[in-house]
């Protein structure tokens, strides 16, 4: 049984005529007689009663009129839902962003200030760029490579950093050398993609660090720092949204070494507007934010 037949069946009960539902739906009589037989026939029993040049439903009819109802009723509402499903998701924008970032509040306070009908839905976690992009409308990502892809935009280039304590002689310096760093302790993030960077940079100086902790926590690093008790090569982006006054940065005069920070979002997808809207103001927030830290 159909969309087809319960319609025409609807109609046929509301018209009481083969002759006026035909024309009701601009059908043949000879159609709606066949659809009507064959319903009978599925169903095993009749559906209608003749009275005089009129047909009717009988109690069986009735029962499956009920049902044409609710069915065809739900059928009209789906283009509503969906309407409805679109604008909703629309006005909704799941982004996904390493936890420095994403505690970055100034970004989407920004955002939601210009744009207070949004929805952000945030996530926090270390992503690469290999990690799925199924529920992501937009993902905040670092690479060592710049972005290729064409649904990739770099944001910035993280340059990265000695932080020191402001307490520290080599603060008041405009620049320091890795390689001659062997007399200070060291705080670093725990093993990972970041530390093997750091390791690369020890390497190619000459360096063998005295490290004295090792933690996950970027509070934790920057309160090392602040306290004197250690430095830390860091992405000075990151560092620079703690608004940690105690903490001066230095480039090196001896090694570089840089991150990408990418925005990426699905691919052969067309943005909502939403989408669309946090995407150019990421860009435009974090032009002006590397702008306040490198001077670029």
């Amino acid at each position: 049984m159909d969309v087809y037949q319960l319609q025409y069946f609807k109609t046929i009960a509301e018209c009481s005529s083969l002759v006026e539902a035909a024309k009701r739906l601009h059908v043949s009589q000879p159609s709606l007689s066949r659809c009507i037989h064959k319903m009978e026939e599925e169903l095993g029993t009749p559906l209608f009663d003749r009275v005089g040049r009129n047909i009717v439903l009988n109690g069986a009819g009735n029962v499956v009129l009920r049902y044409a109802q609710t069915a065809l009723n739900t059928l009209d509402a789906i283009p509503t839902e969906v309407n409805n499903y679109l604008r909703d998701k629309e006005q909704t924008v799941n982004l996904f962003a390493p936890m420095p970032l994403a505690d970055d509040g100034d970004a989407l306070v920004e955002f939601t200030e210009k744009h207070p009908d949004i929805l952000l839905r945030v996530g926090v976690g270390w992503l690469t760029p290999s990690l799925s992009m199924e529920a992501p409308d937009l993902m905040i990502f670092s690479s060592l490579e710049k972005p290729t892809g064409r649904n990739e935009v770099l944001l910035y280039e993280d340059r990265l950093m000695l932080a020191v304590s402001r307490k520290n002689p080599l603060s008041e310096q405009k620049e320091v050398a890795l390689g001659e760093l062997q007399n200070e302790d060291f705080i670093q993030p725990m093993p990972g993609t970041f530390t093997d960077i750091l390791h690369g940079m020890y390497d190619e100086v000459g360096l063998r660090p005295h490290i004295i902790s090792e933690n996950q926590s970027y509070r934790q690093l920057s309160n090392f720092v602040s306290h004197n008790l250690a430095v830390s090569i860091v992405s000075p982006m990151t560092w620079y949204l703690s608004r940690n006054e105690t903490i001066a940065y230095l480039p090196f005069s001896d090694v570089q070494r840089s991150r990408y920070i990418c925005l990426r979002w699905p691919e052969n997808t067309v943005l909502a507007h939403a989408t669309f809207l946090l995407r150019e103001h990421l860009i435009d927030y974090y032009k002006r934010l590397s702008k306040n830290v490198f001077g670029d």
